[in-house]
């Protein structure tokens, strides 16, 4: 019985068919409340926060993000300095704290609209992915801004003292193993930077496409195979950018060895 006043719960499953054991995409239960002359709080009321969600998120993974990512690899095209920092260097870090910005709003709206509706926190695999990014950009954010920095060549060093700390390694063995150890430290940093960034971009595409089939779940959007054909050719974009990154990553690698 569904009280004229009050709160009732439902519980609901969302699936590509009636099919019983087939499994659902989405379940769960949601508290609604009733009265106010019958006035239903439901699912329907925050459609435009899941639409927010989701172009945000659109915008984020599926532009922002691959081009953060490449910036770094077309350093040897975008060389030019502004304000003595070079070009690539201001566009990643621009596009990655604007990412990580917008990741925490768009998560923000998700997480307004899921207590609203007393609904179940954290069951979906789309949620789950999503702290998991989260946690992950943090990470990223936290270590870009405490990176060690690279070793500067001698040349390129201003102060004459510099200059001869780096030149006199060769021949002071503390002073060198102090310079591998920084190098070494510079190194690991950089391996988790690029393993973390392309986890990030790979599970933004997941997000996309769960994030599709649980909007059109609740709502049957207009367009959804469209989207998805949309959804399809860019993914084979960014497929090809995490390729190009790797290789050029792999390549450095074997350069430096």
């Amino acid at each position: 019985e569904i009280p004229s006043q009050g709160q009732a719960v439902f519980i609901y499953a969302l699936g590509r068919s009636n099919t019983l054991n087939e499994g659902h995409i989405e379940q769960g239960n949601i508290i609604l409340p009733f009265g106010c002359g019958g006035q239903v709080g439901s699912v329907s009321s925050y459609k435009t926060h899941f639409q927010a969600h989701g172009t945000i998120a659109a915008f984020i993974f599926g532009f922002l993000m691959p081009l953060a990512v490449l910036a770094p690899k077309l350093r040897n095209v975008l060389n030019c300095k502004v304000k003595n920092k070079e070009l690539w260097f201001i566009i990643h870090m621009t596009l990655n704290s604007l990412n990580y910005i917008l990741f925490i709003i768009l998560v923000s709206v998700a997480i307004n609209a899921k207590i609203s509706l007393q609904s179940q926190h954290f069951k979906h695999p789309h949620e789950v992915v999503g702290v998991l990014m989260l946690l992950i950009m943090t990470i990223q954010v936290v270590g870009a801004i405490c990176r060690p920095h690279p070793i500067p060549e001698a040349k390129e060093v201003d102060h004459e003292e510099e200059v001869i700390i780096i030149a006199d390694a060769h021949e002071d063995s503390s002073a060198k193993v102090k310079l591998d150890s920084h190098s070494a430290i510079r190194a690991h940093w950089e391996r988790q930077h690029l393993i973390c960034g392309i986890a990030i971009l790979a599970m933004s595409m997941y997000q996309l496409r769960t994030g599709l089939d649980l909007f059109n779940g609740l709502y049957e959007m207009r367009g959804y195979k469209r989207l998805l054909r949309i959804y399809y050719a860019w993914a084979v974009v960014v497929g090809l950018i995490l390729s190009f990154v790797l290789f050029t990553g792999v390549k450095a690698k074997f350069k430096k060895a």
